[in-house]
Formats: C-alpha cells, structure tokens, sequence
C-alpha cells in the first residue's frame, strides 16, 4: 500500500512555529500552511501547472522543471523551489543568484523575491528601489517569509516579526507589541499575522477594508493577504473573506467546504479542497491598458485571461499559488491520496496532541525529530485509522524544538 506523509508540526519552548523547512533533499514537501505547517508527501515528482494571463511568460512553465517542492506567484512572475535547494523564476524577473542554495522556502513578492535557507538566513533579489531586497543585518532564526508590491516581512521562531522596504502605510513596521505569530503573509501595502490562538492581526494601508478583520474571527489555521483583500483558512475547512470586493474576490462561494489552502491574486481567488482538485472565483480577465488605477476607476479595460479557468482534469494538487492574473499549481504524480495535514496541536508540558482526519484501512504513525536536517524519524507506535478526526500523542516531548509528522501505509 502507498506510503504517505502529513503535514509538519514543529513544538519549541510550550509554542509553535511555522515548520515549512524542507527535510534532508529529496523528500518533498509542499507549501501548503496550516496553522504555520506545511503539507508534507511522499517523495515523489512535483510538477508545476500555470494558466491565466501570459503576457510577460509568467504561465510558461519552463520545459523540464521538475523535483519541485514549492510553488510561488509574484505580480507578473512565477517562481519555484526544486528539492535539492534551488530555484527557477520565469515571466518578469530578475533570476536568482547563482550562489543560491540550500533553500526551504520560497515567496514572490512584486517586483522582487525572498528565499529562506536551513540555517534561518533570507536572501533576498530583484527590484530594490524601496530597500525591499535589503535584508536586515543580523536577521537570523526565520521561520517564515513573505513581500508584498515594494516590502518584505520574515517570521521568527520566538513569534515576532521583522519588516523593512517601502513603509509609507506602515506596512514594513509590524504593530507593537505583535508576539505568538505562527504565520504571516503580505497584499499589496498590507499584511496578515496568524497568532498561535487562531486569531488574525492586520496592519498597513486600509483604503477598501483589507485590514478590517472580521469581528470574532478565531480558529483560523491559514491566513492570505491578497492584492487589495484578504482571506483566511479556518479550522473546519471554510473561508472567510474581507477587502476590495469589486469582481466578487471578496464574496466567498455559498457552500464551500473542505479546503486546506487557499491563494488570492489581485482580484481573484484559489482555493484547493481536500480531495486534491481546485475552484477559483472572483475576476477572470487582465487589465487591457497595463497599471490600471483601478480603485474607483470605471475605466479599467479588462480582456479575458482565464485564471479562474480550472484546466480541465486538474488533480491530485497539493499547493497553489496566485500573482496578478495568473494562478498556479504543483501537482504529485502517480498518487491519488490527498495530504494528510496535522490540526489543532497542543502542547502541554510535555504532552504533544494533534488531530488528522484518518481513512479506515490505513495505519498511521506519528513520527518526531529533534532537527528537520536529520535522516531518521523517531516513530511512535502505529494505529489504525478510524475514517474520521483522530488524536495522536507523543506524551515525552521534552526536547527544546521538536518536529512532528504522521506517516501513513
């Protein structure tokens, strides 16, 4: 029977923090955040799909990219991270440094791109005329990273956040006091922060509501700051959705359900359900007369683009990705078992719970480490899934920083 992997929780000092770092080369894991894990499959071929608008190249997949284990759209480009630590950028970009390696995670950000190395390092390329590309001195212990159109964020593993590049909103000056966050992610002039309680912090330009978070909005396990709104993941699988609403990227499809991703672009939206196929909504079409002022301007020409334009047969997808106009997914081949992805972690003590949704047939294990560099798990005793939500425990999880995954057979 096929083995599969979850998603990767990571326990440090009683809190958590985001665990997208990527395991020894080879073993693919996918950029899929959930409360501050990413998704985590068997090592297997990743291939990247790209529709919507290909003015600049930025939905030509170059030809033979693939061992891709993460995908990121920027405004008018598209980058991937291949799982022996490297990148490929295509559309309007500005290609990586040729020194670049060893890098477990990826963010396109609008005219420049981030990546984040093993060691807890962020490099930094592209367009600078803002310092977005100038990386703090000393920045070290990231976990997370993220640019919006001319700034950049990066997570630390203690939950603060640093900011620099263009700030005239106070998009790059996270608010005081900001602590616990296990994820972060960035629009255009602003930017959402997931705290470990499942609540959401917004700051930076307001001018359509994009920072206005819904009053009482808690259990949210992923959180995507879009051009000009703002969408969020909750724990039971909905979307919950604010901001700029002028072609319906704000107004979330009646009845949807069972996502564990979501990716928002200038005025549309991706969401991936749980059985591996994706839906989009909101705007179909491109600007027809380039930098369109669009915020109450009747004037914005739009031609057709087709981002929301699901290619047909789609499947098996385990990230997605959304830039201006254009939309993006890494699919596994040879598999259809969608990811397990860990929920709802707690650490007591040194007691560790999370829940997974199981299938009845299959075994599941859970597995630690105490460095995501090391070639072996530590596995608890396997279990019988029982074809719905099921606790797992690791009632001796003493050490200083831990990662946990589930495997199943």
């Amino acid at each position: 029977m096929q083995q599969t992997f979850s998603s990767v929780a990571k326990a440090m000092d009683g809190k958590f923090s985001r665990a997208t770092m990527v395991p020894p080369f080879g073993t693919l894991l996918i950029g899929i955040a959930l409360l501050g894990f990413a998704a985590h499959v068997s090592a297997q071929t990743g291939t990247v799909i790209a529709w919507g608008d290909n003015r600049i190249g930025q939905s030509s997949v170059p030809q033979g990219l693939t061992n891709v284990v993460a995908i990121s759209a920027g405004e008018w480009h598209s980058v991937a991270l291949k799982a022996d630590g490297t990148v490929a950028t295509w559309g309007l970009y500005h290609p990586a440094p040729s020194d670049l390696t060893n890098v477990v995670v990826i963010a396109a950000a609008g005219f420049h791109n981030l990546a984040l190395r093993a060691d807890g390092t962020v490099t930094a390329w592209g367009q600078n005329d803002h310092g977005q590309t100038n990386v703090p001195a000393g920045l070290s212990n990231v976990v997370a990273i993220t640019g919006g159109w001319t700034h950049s964020l990066a997570l630390k593993a203690d939950g603060t956040v640093a900011g620099w590049g263009r700030n005239s909103e106070g998009q790059a000056t996270p608010p005081g006091g900001l602590t616990n966050v296990i994820a972060i992610d960035s629009g255009e002039y602003h930017n959402l922060a997931l705290k470990a309680d499942g609540t959401v912090v917004a700051w930076g330009w307001n001018g359509v509501g994009q920072t206005d978070v819904p009053p009482g909005l808690s259990n949210v396990v992923a959180v995507n700051a879009s051009g000009l709104h703002s969408l969020v993941l909750k724990a039971d699988g909905t979307v919950t959705a604010w901001g700029f609403n002028d072609m319906g990227q704000a107004t979330v499809p009646a009845g949807l359900g069972n996502i564990v991703a979501v990716a928002g672009g200038l005025e549309h939206n991706l969401a991936l359900k749980s059985d591996g196929t994706v839906l989009g909504w909101g705007s179909n079409g491109a600007w027809a007369n380039g930098e369109c002022q669009f915020i109450g301007n009747t004037n914005c020409v739009r031609e057709p683009a087709g981002q929301i334009d699901i290619p047909p047969g789609l499947s098996n997808v385990v990230a997605i990705a959304a830039g201006n106009f254009h939309s993006m997914a890494l699919k596994i081949e040879g598999t259809s078992l969608p990811p397990v992805l860990l929920f709802n972690p707690m650490l007591v003590e040194t007691t560790f719970t999370c829940t997974a949704n199981t299938q009845s047939g299959r075994v599941y294990a859970l597995e630690h480490t105490d460095s995501l560099l090391a070639p072996n798990w530590t596995s608890l005793p396997s279990v019988p899934g029982i074809g719905g939500a099921q606790v797992f425990t690791d009632t001796a999880a003493g050490a200083d920083e831990r990662f946990y995954r589930l495997r199943s057979w």
